[in-house]
């Protein structure tokens, strides 16, 4: 496999980036909640807030396995949240595992 294939694949999955595909919900400004997709590492539903830098740049604040675990982090961290994003974090499984 040559470095370019490499590359694009390390860019598809990569959770940092603005465009990554597994967004659960955007949760204002600042904050969002991203799925660990990547088998490599456990199963969990990241928090992520933008990065001052770059407006591409998100960096995880904390993982979690529960939805009960999730909510009260969103709640600690993310400050004030649209409620239709409430709506979808609470729509979500109780746990979060590759099955």
């Amino acid at each position: 496999m040559n470095s370019s294939s490499n590359e694009s694949r390390r860019v598809e999955s990569d959770e940092s980036d603005d465009d990554y595909h597994a967004i659960i919900v955007r949760l204002n400004d600042r904050w969002r909640v991203v799925a660990a997709l990547d088998h490599a590492q456990k199963p969990g539903w990241i928090l992520q807030r933008g990065a001052h830098r770059s407006a591409n740049d998100w960096r995880t604040r904390t993982s979690c396995k529960t939805r009960y675990a999730l909510m009260r982090c969103v709640g600690l961290y993310a400050g004030e949240v649209d409620q239709a994003a409430l709506a979808i974090l609470a729509a979500l499984p109780l746990h979060i595992d590759w099955g």
